[in-house]
Order: C-alpha cells, then sequence, then structure tokens
C-alpha cells in the first residue's frame, strides 16, 4: 500500500512540474498571491517598443475603493491593455490586483498620480485610468494610450509593427469629462468666468499651452480664483 502511495505522490509532482513548466513556454504567468491575479502576456514580440507609459519598474503606491493601501511594491502601467501591473522584486512575474484601484502614484523623478472612476467620454469608460495633473474647480487630466501602427514597404510583404502615442487631454467639471483641445482660445473659453485674469497670466509669463508643466500652471491659478 505504502508503494502505492508513493507513486502516487511521485505523479502529482510530475503533473504539477509538467504543467508549470509548460505553462511558462507558452508566456503565461502562472504565480499569484492573496492581492494577484495571474497576467497572461499576450504576443508582442514582433512590435517594436513596449506598451508601457515607462519602461522600467517603478516604486508606487496603491489605493483601492474598499481603503486597502498598498506602498511595497513596484509598478508599471500597461497602456495599451489599460492595466497596472505590480511585482515586489522585478525578478517577479508581473501580475494584476484583484482589488478594485481607485488611484495609483509612481514615483519618478515626481509623483505621478493617477485615478479612474471618472464619467465615460467617447471610448473611455469609469475604467479607465487618467494622470491628474491638476485637481480643482476643474480638474486636468491626461489619459495614456499605446496603438499598434502597421506599416508596410513598396514590394515588401513584412508588415512592420510599432507602439506608439495616441494620448488625449481631459477636463473633469460638472461631474462630466469632456475633451480638451490644447490651445489658448479653448483654454479661454473654458475658463470664461475668469477670462481676463487667466489671459493676463498667460501674457504675463509667455505660457506655452503645449507644454504640460506650463498647461499646468495655467489650471492651477484658475483653481486659486
Amino acid at each position: 500500500m505504502q508503494q502505492y502511495v508513493s507513486k502516487f505522490i511521485i505523479l502529482i509532482c510530475f503533473i504539477f512540474s509538467f504543467t508549470a513548466a509548460h505553462s511558462q513556454d507558452l508566456g503565461l504567468d502562472v504565480y499569484t498571491d492573496s492581492h494577484g491575479i495571474a497576467f497572461y502576456k499576450k504576443a508582442l514580440e514582433d512590435i517594436d517598443g513596449d506598451p508601457y507609459i515607462f519602461k522600467n519598474w517603478l516604486p508606487g503606491v496603491v489605493e483601492t475603493t474598499d481603503g486597502k493601501r498598498f506602498d511595497k511594491l513596484k509598478l508599471k502601467y500597461d497602456a495599451y491593455t489599460n492595466n497596472l501591473l505590480f511585482v515586489y522584486d522585478e525578478n517577479d512575474e508581473p501580475q494584476l490586483f484583484k482589488d478594485n484601484i481607485k488611484t495609483f502614484t509612481l514615483m519618478s523623478t515626481s509623483s505621478i498620480v493617477f485615478a479612474k472612476g471618472f464619467p465615460a467620454t467617447g471610448d473611455l469608460t469609469p475604467q479607465s485610468y487618467y494622470q491628474v495633473l491638476s485637481k480643482g474647480k476643474v480638474t486636468l487630466l491626461k489619459h495614456y494610450q499605446k496603438i499598434i501602427h502597421e506599416k508596410t514597404e513598396y514590394n515588401n510583404p513584412v508588415v512592420y509593427k510599432n507602439f506608439q502615442d495616441a494620448n488625449g487631454y481631459y477636463v473633469y467639471t460638472n461631474n462630466s469629462v469632456v475633451p480638451l483641445k490644447r490651445n489658448k482660445e479653448a483654454i479661454l473659453e473654458l475658463f470664461a468666468d475668469k477670462k481676463e485674469a487667466v489671459s493676463s497670466y498667460i501674457n504675463s509669463n509667455a505660457i506655452n499651452i503645449k507644454d504640460d508643466t506650463a498647461l499646468v500652471k495655467v489650471f492651477n491659478y484658475y483653481n486659486t480664483l
């Protein structure tokens, strides 16, 4: 009887090892913990570039809708699939969060805050993440998106693919999200109740609306009026 039990245990161990090995061969991440879900990588090896807004893992803080906080993680945001990935160590396999994420912060040269739960607009849903650039009466949001661009050359059947940025800017006000055109006329129309003050601020500070840092200054200024 003991002999049969030993053979059964060996068989189970073999099956587990075989399954794990072949899952990795298929590009499947099988490791998870109590906070994570396995992240199954898509076959993107033939595409130049990568889908992340930052290529390297960055320290970060995550807050969930039910008040949990995780701050000993490394994060990557996949702007192609709209997925937030985490690891404890860069040698770990990436995981997705089981919990519903409210906000996350990437610690780069400065703190970069992302949030979701905003009203739907166009193709974007309440599950879409935005970077929160300025928060106040009128909140400035940036949506990062990666798309796959395909190109063929004359008399060559090979299709070349690469990731390209398709980012957009939005404002959240009066319980709605609307696209933002980054020009002075659109900004002054948005801030019509303080148009003269905002126009004077833009002119006196030589604000370049196309520059993110300068644009944030305009929103921060308006939100103090």
